[in-house]
């Protein structure tokens, strides 16, 4: 009975990932008025991202163009356009006015506090099972892990946690 019902689960499982796959039979969508209206950080931000893109700011042209502003860009400009800094100073200026990706974006402390604040929602601890629940008595501590190799037939896969 137990094979009957995974080879069932197995094709189930089969059929939903070649049906997701499967590219959405819709009609196709016009853009909205507010699409069309869209703006480009470029069209906003004008001379101060001609500046950046210019002065090489980041590594990479992108991480300007995915920049997060802290405020409005009316006040961002109008900074800019009085003190119109250079070199150093016009990095730190975008630093200090936008969330940037890859620089600014993470909070003040370092990875293994990050990694010790999120253990709890990673780890789940041992329970008894109760009867008729679908819980399996777990020996310890165990993570989740995500990613194509962790995967089982049910979706998530299971680790012991050590130390």
């Amino acid at each position: 009975m137990v094979a009957i019902f995974m080879k069932t689960l197995c094709r189930f499982a089969a059929l939903a990932s070649v049906a997701a796959m499967a590219p959405a039979q819709t009609a196709p969508s016009r853009p909205t008025a507010s699409a069309a209206k869209a703006q480009s950080p470029a069209d906003i931000y004008g001379p101060l991202f001609q500046a950046v893109q210019q002065g090489h700011v980041f590594a990479d042209g992108k991480t300007f163009v995915d920049a997060v502003p802290k405020r409005a860009a009316a006040a961002i400009m109008a900074d800019y356009a009085r003190t119109r800094p250079a070199g150093p100073a016009l990095k730190a200026f975008v630093l200090a006015n936008f969330v940037v990706p890859g620089e600014n974006d993470r909070g003040s402390g370092d990875l293994r506090s990050h990694v010790r604040a999120l253990w709890p929602q990673l780890v789940r601890q041992p329970v008894a099972p109760v009867a008729g629940s679908s819980a399996l008595p777990l020996p310890a501590p165990m993570s989740y892990r995500a990613g194509a190799s962790a995967k089982s037939i049910t979706g998530t896969a299971i680790s012991r946690c050590s130390g």
